[in-house]
């Protein structure tokens, strides 16, 4: 385990020719704060303040939120499913707690990341820049994220020595206006005629 803490490069947010940078450090109040990320790309804005509460906005990082583990209730309570080394994913089950899970393109796992981040990088083209001792590298939000079926037990692509240290997002969708809405409930659609 690694502080990180005291890197003070890893936190801001800045303003270049291309677009902005976000530290993976910055929390995610500040995100949600900021005038700059407000009128350039206000999708961010509203998904960082849709992360948990208040507090744990205040201390969590959009790094943080990004590289978080599943939140599948099966795998986090020690239930022998494919991620924690069984044979089967309790949660595909119709009856299953599975309420946050995937419905399409799963295969032996539908747990999926539970970032609110996440989902709009990927839809305002961002890029998530690592760095291990090798050097940088840059990856383009809608590859960060790894699938179960191409390896159950990670989220995203990074390996153990990576360190994600910034989020670009270019100009594209500057100033685009986006919807963002959590559904509340999964109700069948009704059809009249």
């Amino acid at each position: 385990m690694i502080d990180l803490e005291g890197l003070d490069a890893l936190r801001g947010i800045d303003e270049t020719s291309d677009g902005i940078e976000i530290g993976a450090l910055t929390t995610l109040t500040e995100v949600e704060r900021s005038p700059l990320i407000r009128e350039r790309f206000s999708l961010l804005t509203e998904a960082a303040s849709q992360v948990a509460s208040p507090q744990i906005r205040n201390a969590g990082t959009l790094g943080g939120n990004l590289c978080q583990d599943t939140r599948c209730w099966y795998y986090r309570y020690g239930v022998s499913c494919y991620r924690a080394g069984g044979n089967t994913c309790y949660a595909g089950a119709t009856e299953a707690l599975n309420r946050e899970h995937a419905i399409f393109g799963a295969n032996r796992c539908v747990a999926v990341s539970p970032s609110d981040t996440a989902t709009a990088l990927v839809a305002l083209d961002a890029d998530m820049v690592v760095r291990n001792s090798s050097g940088e590298r840059v990856i383009k939000a809608d590859n960060f994220f790894m699938e179960p079926a191409v390896d159950i037990m990670r989220m995203t692509v990074l390996n153990p020595e990576d360190l994600l240290i910034k989020v670009r997002i270019p100009n594209t969708w500057s100033g685009a206006d986006f919807y963002l809405r959590k559904r509340a409930t999964v109700e069948a659609g009704t059809f009249r005629s």
